[in-house]
């Protein structure tokens, strides 16, 4: 079993349920200095960006759920790639260091994301029960790049 790191659509529980039956939210978590933003795919990807902080769950998978997401995240195709990181998991009082995997997009240019994908991030969101100024800065990407 190893862990996941969703941040995207992947926070949302009946997502997850649906493309990989049996995986277990483990308890949220957070990654310093990186920040969240949608691709010009219309889908989330986070970058590097010093003091900023980016919030979502924490996942232990097997490894059949490896290649479901593998195939969703179209590793293959190069839309993203996955990679170790070290999570913070907990909330920003109380948390401790874990190594998890998640995937990066390739594609570094900001879009827009479709409402109905902006609609599963935001309900990952509230799956999590994320702090609402996190919420409103995912919620603010629904009409593309935040001013």
């Amino acid at each position: 079993m190893d862990l996941y790191f969703a941040y995207g659509s992947n926070m949302n529980i009946e997502q997850m349920k649906r493309r990989c039956p049996g995986a277990s939210l483990k308890e949220k978590g957070y990654i310093m200095n990186w920040r969240y933003f949608i691709n010009g795919n219309g889908y989330a990807g986070i970058e590097r960006w010093e003091g900023s902080i980016v919030f979502g769950g924490i996942w232990e998978l097997q490894d059949f759920h490896w290649v479901s997401l593998d195939q969703y995240e179209a590793v293959d195709q190069g839309f993203y790639q996955k990679v170790k990181v070290k999570v913070s998991a907990g909330d920003l009082v109380r948390s401790k260091e874990v190594d998890a995997s998640l995937y990066l997009s390739n594609n570094y240019e900001y879009g827009k994301p479709s409402l109905a994908y902006q609609k599963i991030v935001m309900q990952g969101g509230h799956d999590l029960k994320l702090k609402k100024d996190y919420l409103q800065f995912l919620e603010k990407w629904e009409k593309g790049p935040p001013a």
